[in-house]
């Protein structure tokens, strides 16, 4: 994202963060809890766009992998586990019944399996084992 437009886009995300903790809080009373409340906006924002993400990213994993001949078995989704904490990821089964053959692109394109951990969140958890 180009630099104007990545400031733009933080200035706006800031505003509304400004507004709805603004609208809530005492500032003068509440002022130790400020950090605390945004904190805990920010990090379900983190989480749920990072859920939208991988769910776009493993809808476009299926579509490159589907084929003619494969077909949506099973939908399932993953937990995975981020830094923003778990999200749910889809993760269908297709199968091709002629040949018995099966993928699991979000597995095959995105390597997220069931109660995996992103490589951030595993950075992040070896950064604080070395501390």
């Amino acid at each position: 994202m180009p630099t104007n437009e990545y400031n733009e886009f933080t200035a706006t995300i800031a505003q509304k963060c400004f507004e709805e903790v603004r609208s809530r809080m005492d500032l003068l009373k509440q002022s130790e809890e400020i950090e605390g409340v945004l904190q805990d906006i920010l990090r379900e924002v983190g989480r749920l766009s990072t859920e939208l993400l991988y769910n776009e990213a493993a809808q476009e994993a299926k579509e490159k992998a589907r084929e003619p001949s494969f077909w949506v078995k099973r939908q399932n989704s993953v937990t995975f586990y981020t830094i923003f904490g778990s999200i749910s990821v889809a993760s269908p089964y297709l199968y091709n019944a002629s040949k018995q053959l099966s993928k699991t692109p979000t597995r095959q394109f995105l390597g997220i399996e069931g109660k995996a951990r992103s490589q951030r969140l595993e950075k992040a958890l070896v950064d604080f084992g070395a501390e």
